[in-house]
């Protein structure tokens, strides 16, 4: 019992000598800036130089600057630039909120995290830089940064916070990164500098009001990958006459579409799944269709998404049409083309642009007498030993035409009036369309 007590005693000697070390927080001040060191990095925790083009240290005395802190360069009317050192891997909350005579920000690509409204309210912002490595961004890092016209989201951000651009009216482009997974709320709103949108597949989720106001769009295209659409995501954006979709319906909420053009059309790739005429109140159509071409036509014509550019390439020959308002199209060629002869068609749309649609040259419906109902036979012409199709009460038969095109059908019963009889020609591989004959 004593050995044991002993040994207790000699334990508890050793525990009350123990020493615990901290690493020391302290906070200084060198140059232009004031800072918190612990251990080997310091967070710089305000400014306080003359302004002008600043160029942030890397290193402080023997620190290496690895954050700046919150609020640091908050309210600072002199800057008109930063450039933010390699080694910095946070940027807090309000960090250059109003700072409003810069007009550049460059980050660099070891930033990992920005906070809070980090860049808000500069309004002269008109260039900034994302580091490559931001996986994390907060709300509203740019609103009310009406100067800035274009930026580019590293693939590194999953999500786009809400109000990250709110109120940048100014902002004309920007290039999502391939990551980006969803778009928070009011993410765009108020960018009124926008006349196009491409949401890229990787999105899934599209937020409350993400694009509302935007009232200078006019198109959009909304990725393969999103699945939902939550309440006014493009609501009053008054311009708005096209969206493009390149994948099946989404789930959508309440005014998804609300406010904008009383022309808005919804366009969708054919096959795809869960649209209806109109949909969501919004017609709908195939973002292209071309119109049937045969050995006598003069022109080649469909329907398009309104806004949208179509280049043809025929026999080595590229054309190009831009649709009308209503969405049809019209090219004149400039010679008939031959049976078979084939048409390839694609269409751009912002930055999208479609695989090649092939149509091919068919030939003429045949020509056919007038029908009675007190004909014995069907006669009319058509090509040189071509192939006539014609369906009589539902049933298709055929006849070869002569080596001078013309036909005769002798029929087995006459026909009833008003009953009709459906032709069409194979010539060449190919098949013309459907006519139909109605019987006097």
């Amino acid at each position: 019992m004593k050995r044991v007590l002993s040994v207790f005693l000699v334990f508890a000697t050793i525990l009350s000598m123990t020493v615990i070390v901290n690493t020391p927080v302290f906070a200084a001040q060198s140059g232009d800036y004031e800072y918190v060191a612990s251990g080997t990095t310091a967070e710089i925790t305000r400014y306080i130089g003359f302004g002008g083009a600043v160029t942030i240290p890397d290193t402080i005395g023997t620190y290496k600057v690895t954050r700046i802190g919150d609020y640091a360069f908050n309210n600072n009317a002199v800057i008109t630039s930063v450039i933010i050192p390699l080694g910095v891997i946070s940027i807090g909350d309000y960090a250059f909120n109003h700072c409003f005579q810069m007009t550049s920000a460059t980050m660099p690509n070891t930033v990992t995290s920005m906070e809070t409204y980090t860049f808000a309210n500069c309004h002269k912002l008109s260039s900034v830089t994302i580091g490559s490595a931001v996986k994390s961004i907060d709300i509203g890092t740019f609103t009310d940064c009406e100067a800035l016209t274009s930026v580019v989201i590293p693939n590194s951000l999953k999500s786009i916070p809400d109000y990250m651009f709110d109120g940048c009216y100014g902002l004309k482009s920007v290039i999502f990164g391939s990551g980006a997974a969803s778009i928070g709320k009011n993410a765009f709103s108020d960018c009124s500098g926008f006349t196009g949108v491409n949401i890229p597949n990787s999105v899934a989720t599209i937020g409350n009001y993400a694009f509302a106001n935007c009232t200078g769009l006019t198109g959009a295209i909304i990725g393969s990958g999103v699945k939902t659409m939550n309440s006014g995501a493009f609501q009053s954006c008054t311009k708005l006459m096209s969206v493009l979709f390149l994948g099946n319906a989404p789930q959508t909420y309440s005014g998804v579409f609300i406010y904008c053009s009383s022309k808005i059309r919804i366009y969708y790739i054919g096959g795809k799944n869960g649209f209806t005429n109109p949909w969501g109140g919004i017609p709908t159509a195939v973002y292209l269709s071309v119109s049937p071409v045969n050995d006598k036509s003069t022109s080649v014509s469909g329907t398009a998404v309104i806004g949208s550019k179509i280049s043809l390439t025929v026999v080595k020959t590229n054309y190009s049409v831009t649709p009308g308002i209503s969405g049809k199209w019209t090219k004149t060629l400039t010679k008939k083309l031959g049976i078979g002869t084939k048409i390839s068609i694609k269409l751009t749309f912002n930055t999208f642009t479609s695989s090649p649609v092939n149509v091919f040259v068919k030939p003429t419906v045949p020509t056919v007498k007038k029908l009675t109902k007190t004909s014995k036979t069907i006669s009319g012409t058509t090509y040189s030993k071509a192939k006539v199709l014609y369906k009589i009460n539902g049933v298709w038969k055929s006849i070869n035409a002569m080596s001078n095109g013309s036909f005769s059908i002798k029929l087995a019963a006459t026909l009833k009036k008003g009953s009709v009889v459906v032709f069409k020609v194979s010539y060449k591989g190919q098949t013309s369309v459907e006519k139909s004959v109605k019987v006097a």
